[in-house]
């Protein structure tokens, strides 16, 4: 048989017009076939790499595209049959949705005194399958360091512009001005925000050019309505800082800090235990947070306290006294509660000056006898969904350095961990993965994602310079990703997420000087769409999976798209079959996608994508 101009000869004779009546079904039948093999070939990808070392498959897309540009229109019809499955986009509206904080279903639902600010997955509205849009003027953030300063007003949700300059010490340093936020931050006598910060300082003896990190303070939880202006600050003396607020229906400090390229989580502390390991802050801070530490027999109090690292300061500034006399009264009563309160944690109070108050924590364990927890009454490493406890509960303190003994970050990256702790050669050498690191860097160009990949031999382009602000390492284990960022000198943050399906190690994440929390995948992350650049994760596939209640990989992946933001990058490093699997799913998101080998683990693949534009 042979095949010239679309016109059939069959060596047994048969007439042209019996030929070309049998042409079609037999051409159908033959594609059918060669289309399955292609598709095999494009969702399976051969079993050796193609000509370089690193670019395995280029996107299925690109194969079934033109493949099938190339047949008759009689066989147009297989195209439909041979493209993925793609999950259409959610209805306009939830654009800026955050699952599990719906407060109008929660008090429905009895959740009242503060509860209702907490998250709620199993009474919040569950959207289909389908993938958040982006709004309709948005626009990438701009790189690092010019978002920290300036962002554009129609990627935030916010009701009403002066909705953002309730702050009486912001309103001099925010500007709006026709599509663009900035903040204004100075470090001199005309910024207000400065001028508190050196406040502090003399309060806890350190000079005015004298740097907070100076004083061992690395970490700082900050629950004020400065939308990150504090961390801009804190973050030029080598500080990083975690911001944290309630979730706001018209708008959110947490959006505007992530927009402005800064840590932020959406969390209250209202009934529930923050997502924080034990002692994972040096500093925690307070500036009109709207907290009632007095209330409740000071079970907040007791929260920070367990959240604070010994030897770590809590600074709290309150709402201006009022003239009216009953209030003013009750101010002071309240004030008199507090102080009892930290009396019984054992907080030394440093100084107070006009309403800011600062605490040193004991760095002694016998303080708190007066208040600690019975024995075998409560489990300190027991924090997801745990109710506020009402009391301490006894740490081996032995294992701990106070705040002003820390060696700074850049000392712990290759450190041996304290006793109870695997050593960095256990978890990974940070050396090691300083290498794969410079591999992976490499692939964020525009180039990993043409269909002309880099061949043995070539230059390797140019990394692009502020590719990314921050990435989410999604299971961060001790933290090796975000240290081998470090040794770089990569000017980004890294969330490092301990999922709750595998071994808690967010305490030694933040022995290390780094951030994190404590997450479940099966439930949506507690931040707004399209807040990190890039999201990180090894063998989450594998460790999920394993669960018997454990999330699917297409519910992880429409998480993962609703918080990553348009051409945002995802790395993940799994076993082979897991990666196919995760493929079909990428398929579906509309990423683009590639496939590279793992050095040294002939079992394991790195799926590299990029997720484009949505409307």
């Amino acid at each position: 048989m042979s095949y010239s101009n679309s016109t059939l000869v069959f060596s047994n004779g048969a007439s042209p017009m019996h030929a070309k009546s049998l042409a079609v079904p037999f051409l159908k039948c033959v594609v059918l076939c060669l289309l399955s093999i292609l598709v095999l070939v494009a969702v399976l990808g051969p079993t050796k790499p193609i000509e370089a070392t690193h670019y395995v498959y280029q996107r299925y897309s690109h194969y079934s595209q033109v493949f099938l540009s190339d047949f008759p229109k009689e066989v147009a019809f297989l195209s439909d049959m041979m493209k993925p499955k793609v999950l259409r986009f959610c209805s306009k509206g939830v654009e800026h949705y955050v699952p599990c904080y719906n407060i109008t279903a929660n008090v429905e639902a009895g959740f009242l005194d503060g509860k209702e600010l907490d998250r709620h997955c199993e009474v919040s509205k569950l959207l289909k399958h389908c993938l958040w849009p982006s709004p309709n003027q948005y626009r990438l953030p701009l790189k690092w360091p010019s978002s920290r300063d300036t962002l554009w007003s129609e990627n935030i949700k916010i009701a009403n512009h002066l909705d953002i300059l309730n702050g009486r010490s912001l309103e001099r340093s925010i500007l709006m001005k026709e599509n663009k936020i900035t903040f204004i931050s100075k470090t001199d006598g005309s910024d207000t925000l400065y001028n508190y910060l050196c406040q502090i300082k003399r309060m806890i003896s350190l000079g005015k050019d004298t740097s907070f990190s100076a004083s061992g303070i690395r970490t700082a939880l900050d629950f004020s309505s400065t939308y990150a202006s504090l961390a801009v600050h804190l973050l030029s003396e080598n500080v990083l800082t975690m911001s944290l607020a309630p979730y706001e229906v018209h708008g959110s400090q947490v959006q505007i800090a992530l927009e402005r390229g800064l840590p932020a989580v959406i969390a209250s502390l209202q009934s529930m235990k923050l997502p924080f390991s034990p002692f994972s802050f040096d500093m925690v801070h307070c500036l009109h947070c709207g907290i009632n530490w007095h209330q409740k027999d000071g079970v907040f109090a007791i929260e920070v306290d367990r959240i604070l690292h010994p030897g770590g300061y809590v600074v709290w500034t309150s709402t201006s006294p009022t003239p009216h006399e009953g209030l003013l009264a009750h101010q002071e009563n309240a004030s008199e509660v507090v102080d009892y309160i930290t009396s019984r944690l054992c907080w030394k109070k440093v100084a107070q000056q006009d309403q800011t108050t600062v605490w040193q924590k004991s760095a002694h364990q016998p303080c708190y006898s007066s208040w600690m927890c019975e024995e075998g009454t409560h489990d300190i490493n027991a924090i997801w969904y745990q109710p506020l406890q009402p009391c301490i509960m006894k740490v081996p303190f032995s294992v701990l350095h106070p705040v002003e003994h820390q060696t700074r970050p850049n000392q712990i990256y290759v450190e041996p961990f304290p006793d109870g702790i695997p050593t960095e050669k256990d978890s990974e050498d940070a050396h090691v993965w300083l290498s794969s690191l410079n591999e992976i860097w490499s692939l964020l160009t525009p180039l990993i994602f043409s269909d002309h990949p880099k061949r043995p031999g070539d230059e390797d382009p140019k990394t692009p310079s502020n590719v990314v602000r921050n990435v989410m390492d999604m299971n961060a284990q001790y933290g090796k990703l975000n240290a081998a960022l470090a040794l770089a000198g990569k000017s980004v943050w890294v969330m490092n997420v301990v999922p709750t399906s595998g071994p808690n190690t967010l305490s030694a994440i933040y022995r290390r000087g780094f951030l994190g929390v404590l997450h479940d995948w099966c439930e949506a992350f507690p931040t707004y769409p399209r807040t990190y650049d890039m999201l990180y994760a090894a063998n989450i596939l594998s460790q999920e999976l394993r669960r018997r209640d454990g999330c699917k990989i297409p519910s992880l992946f429409l998480e993962m798209d609703r918080i990553l933001r348009p051409e945002g990058w995802i790395l993940l490093q799994d076993d082979v079959k897991n990666i196919e699997e995760a493929r079909a799913a990428a398929a579906q998101m509309q990423w683009e996608m590639r496939v590279v080998e793992v050095a040294g683990e002939s079992d394991q693949r790195l799926l590299v994508c990029q997720k484009g534009w949505k409307t």
